[in-house]
């Protein structure tokens, strides 16, 4: 291992110590109209992440005249995500795809996500892109 991924994994270590949330992976068998089952090939699994709760949509109100309104339009701002360092991604012993469930075990009522997209980067970490389940 190069001197910098030595560092870089030292370093996103530091992160989840100081950022990383518990959070639980269930890996779900993927169903287009009904919500997936759990897979019993891959074992749900509690790990360490960092977790950002992004805005779902902002509203664009500027075409109000009086008590009319002529359109209203809404903006996504930024995603809801889950960090997670490479170490841990790989200890999961498989890939996490559309429909798996993310739950948040210490927030208050343990709210659950479901991964949208898996965005790797080239360094081994992967960014879970998240929506509510709610």
């Amino acid at each position: 291992m190069s001197q910098f991924l030595e560092r870089w994994d030292r370093i996103s270590r530091q992160i989840d110590g100081y950022m990383g949330e518990r959070v639980r992976i269930t890996p779900r068998i993927a169903s287009e109209y009904a919500e997936g089952a759990p897979d019993p090939a891959r074992p749900a699994r509690d790990i360490k992440a960092v977790f950002s709760k992004g805005q779902e949509a902002d509203p664009i109100d500027r075409g109000r005249r009086g008590g009319r309104m002529q359109g209203s339009s809404l903006m996504a701002t930024s995603p809801t995500t889950l960090w997670v360092r490479a170490a841990v991604y790989a200890s999961l012993g498989y890939e996490l795809v559309r429909g798996d469930a993310v739950t948040l075990l210490d927030a208050p009522g343990q709210p659950t996500y479901a991964v949208s997209r898996a965005t790797p980067s080239d360094l081994g970490d992967v960014t879970l892109i998240l929506t509510d389940e709610g």
